[in-house]
């Protein structure tokens, strides 16, 4: 391949069209560039000898010389001219170290860089090409001077080990093009629904990997995504400052302590706590409280004044109600007495049945209280919140005061996910995503993985969080990246994705689930109904002896009457003989 190289270089001198002055070359490109490019205000000279060069631009400029580093100064708008001389004291590493040392965001200005030919300039620009690549600068020109001002300076840029010759004309965007698009776009994720998780097909799904997909396609490049556990989030920070990744996919809070490049998106990330229902009452008593106590008196009444109707209507008239109000019948009944006594029963039976109603609702929404539904509530309660140690990393971005009062509401020992069949215990509280907590709200199967029998969504967010992507140091793929997301925010694609992937399977019935019971909500009714029903036997059983008592009373009554009668008719008939 090298000699390749070389007859490359030497054919380049019979191309006319390809060759030019050395600074008519430096001059079109910064005039391009200046003229052209959006954000590019300031030119910057790193140890270029040749005066005419830096004179003669008419533009903001800063020079410097190969014992100054660049540092922090480097920035998107920054067009730089730095001119590379090896020599045996100082080879390309060392003047590459020595210009970009401490610099940050180097990455992101233009450069055009300068080099005299030798019998080892295609080895320089190799070299070149594998240091530039290892910053991840991508827009960059390279301009071959000749040390014989006679001879026409050489301009291209590298594309996989290969210099590309240009003509008059350079686009420093086109160049960036070209180059990313032979470069994978190498991304990892973990599982966070519905952004990234594995489907039963065991793919890598989600609303993120939907929009990295159609971004890859609008920049060119092939998207490879890499799925690994959740607890193992730690080494991602590693893999991308190594560069072994080009992004985090994931989304996640924004976090600024850490020194990678993020984008952040339209989107908020809320954090909610999922609560449990607390049983705090007597499922005995509680049949007694829907009315107040006018009401208890009001129903006592009429429950009194009723029984004692019916009593001395059926006593004296055992008549049908029904038929004396429709067709009079019985004499010993008027229609208005009928008529009174049906009032009266339907009153009661109304009022029995809306107490049933009122009991059944309120048994339902007290089942288990919903309390407490603030933070300050929740932390001055008992209950623990049971947050698995893969939850400590979202702990460091939340507001100091508030993540020092979760850490005392911690259930111990801690496990290192929530627990090993992934459902819920009852009795402890969780962190959970604004996704979790909408799919909480459309499931309704006891078998689904939360049970709102047990559970509730606090009212009051734990935290807001800015979205953000985060991409390896130095990254070549964030601004293309960025703007390509901007591109699909303003023609409203993202949103069209991100109601798609938010669409949750409705499971329960087409109405309001409030309404909805579990078996486990009926449980008091049923209770409420048993003691009906004792009630009810324990009033005819008594009601059964009380007869009883009546009767035998009337027949021993009877009884001693008669055999007082028989004494009385016997010394009657004894005297009279």
């Amino acid at each position: 391949m090298a000699w390749c190289r070389v007859i490359t270089f030497s054919l380049l001198f019979f191309q006319p069209g390809l060759v030019q002055p050395n600074t008519d070359v430096v001059e079109r490109i910064v005039h391009r560039a200046f003229h052209t490019l959006s954000g590019i205000d300031t030119l910057i000279f790193w140890d270029v000898t040749e005066a005419t060069i830096v004179n003669t631009l008419p533009y903001p400029r800063i020079v410097f010389d190969r014992t100054v580093a660049f540092k922090q100064l480097l920035r998107e708008n920054c067009l730089v001219i730095i001119e590379l001389k090896p020599t045996e004291d100082q080879d390309m590493h060392d003047l590459i170290t020595a210009a970009f040392m401490g610099a940050k965001h180097h990455y992101l200005a233009k450069y055009v860089v300068l080099l005299v030919d030798d019998m080892s300039v295609t080895q320089t620009i190799l070299k070149l090409e594998h240091y530039f690549d290892y910053l991840n600068i991508m827009s960059y020109v390279i301009v071959v001077q000749f040390r014989d001002k006679s001879k026409l300076s050489i301009m291209g840029y590298m594309k996989q080990k290969q210099l590309v010759l240009l003509n008059e004309t350079v686009d420093f965007a086109t160049i960036f093009k070209v180059r990313l698009t032979y470069q994978p776009l190498r991304t990892i994720v973990t599982e966070s629904k519905p952004h990234s998780f594995l489907s039963k097909q065991w793919k890598v799904v989600g609303l993120d990997i939907e929009i990295a997909k159609i971004v890859a396609r609008m920049i060119g490049v092939e998207l490879s995504v890499r799925h690994i556990d959740p607890l193992k989030y730690a080494m991602i920070p590693t893999l991308l400052m190594e560069k072994k990744m080009d992004m985090y996919l994931t989304r996640r809070g924004c976090n600024t302590a850490v020194a990678l490049p993020q984008i952040r998106l339209h989107e908020n990330f809320n954090v909610r706590v999922l609560m449990p229902k607390i049983q705090r009452f007597n499922l005995n008593l509680q049949f007694l409280k829907p009315y107040k106590s006018e009401a208890w008196y009001l129903l006592l009444l009429l429950v009194t004044i009723a029984g004692a109707l019916n009593w001395v209507f059926w006593e004296r008239v055992r008549v049908n109600i029904l038929m004396v109000i429709i067709f009079g019948q019985h004499q010993e009944a008027s229609r208005l007495t009928a008529l009174i006594i049906l009032i009266v029963q339907f009153l009661k039976f109304i009022l029995l049945e809306a107490y049933l109603g009122q009991v059944t609702s309120f048994m339902i929404r007290l089942r288990y209280q919903e309390n407490p539904q603030t933070l300050e509530q929740f932390f001055a309660s008992d209950i623990l919140l049971n947050a698995p140690l893969v939850m400590d990393e979202m702990f460091i971005h939340l507001p100091i005061a508030v993540s020092e009062q979760l850490k005392k509401k911690l259930k111990l020992p801690r496990l290192s996910v929530v627990n090993e069949n992934g459902f819920y215990e009852p009795g402890f509280a969780y962190l959970i995503t604004e996704y979790a907590s909408n799919a909480m709200q459309k499931e309704v199967s006891d078998e689904t993985f939360f049970n709102r029998s047990f559970f509730y969504i606090m009212r009051e967010p734990l935290h807001e969080f800015d979205c953000c992507y985060m991409f390896g140091l130095w990254s070549k793929f964030c601004n293309k990246f960025k703007e390509c997301l901007e591109r699909l925010y303003e023609t409203g694609i993202i949103l069209k994705l991100t109601d798609d992937a938010w669409r949750l399977p409705n499971k329960a019935l087409n109405a309001d689930l409030s309404t909805v019971l579990m078996f486990s909500d009926v449980i008091p009714v049923l209770y409420l109904l048993c003691y009906g029903w004792v009630l009810s036997l324990v009033c005819f059983a008594v009601e059964i002896c009380i007869l009883k008592v009546i009767r035998g009373s009337v027949r021993f009554k009877n009884y001693f009457k008669s055999l007082f009668d028989r004494r009385s008719t016997k010394i009657t008939w004894f005297n009279e003989t």
